[in-house]
């Protein structure tokens, strides 16, 4: 049943529960149908119970062992069965509650990465895919989801913040704010900037500064 044992395997790698149960199940179900030698048997409950281990012990995860030297000392099939199914279902929730820590922190290091270098002129979909080793397609979905904007539009709000910012807290001069933002043409920022504050960076200074001491 090295077939079957191999499956068993690669669904417990993949945190797949279902397939994994369904596999062991199946070939337990063999050997009472095909009326296997009690050694050859065992040696096949053993093999489940060593894989189920090594799965474990790949993953770093506890383990309480009492179900599994249950299953591997030549116990009835169905007690087999039953001794192996918590420790499958409790394996494939810590792998998948892992994947998920998984893609969490590498969803976020993303959006700080865009935070990070929103200034910098070749900063693309292409740019973000090559530093995280990723395809453009997911990058696209982590954006999607995380901001509910494409790459362009999370930068320009990002460019815009800052910009905002440097007006309302500082003094330095509005070309200066503007390329640190990350464009090179001051006076077509300036327009689009105009269409979405209704008045120019001049104008949002002036009417946002405080009297604070200015940096």
């Amino acid at each position: 049943p090295f077939q079957e044992c191999e499956i068993f395997r690669q669904s417990l790698l993949f945190g797949n529960e279902p397939a994994a149960m369904k596999t062991a199940t199946h070939l337990i179900g063999r050997i009472c149908q095909e009326h296997w030698a009690t050694d050859r048997a065992q040696a096949v409950f053993f093999r489940l119970v060593n894989i189920l281990l090594s799965v474990y012990a790949a993953n770093r995860f506890p383990i309480d062992s009492a179900d599994l030297t249950l299953a591997a000392s030549g116990a009835q099939p169905e007690q087999v069965e039953a001794a192996l199914r918590e420790p499958i279902v409790r394996l494939c929730q810590m792998i998948e509650h892992q994947r998920e820590q998984k893609e969490q922190k590498t969803n976020q290091a993303v959006i700080d990465y865009v935070y990070e270098h929103f200034a910098q002129a070749d900063l693309s979909i292409e740019t973000l895919a090559a530093v995280f080793q990723m395809s453009e397609s997911a990058i696209r979905r982590i954006l999607r989801e995380a901001t509910g904007m494409t790459l362009l539009n999370y930068v320009t709000t990002l460019r815009l913040a800052y910009v905002k910012k440097q007006l309302s807290e500082t003094n330095r001069p509005i070309k200066e704010i503007v390329e640190a933002a990350g464009y090179i043409d001051v006076s077509s920022f300036t327009r689009k900037f105009k269409s979405i504050e209704g008045v120019t960076p001049g104008q949002y200074r002036s009417a946002t500064q405080s009297d604070a001491p200015m940096g």
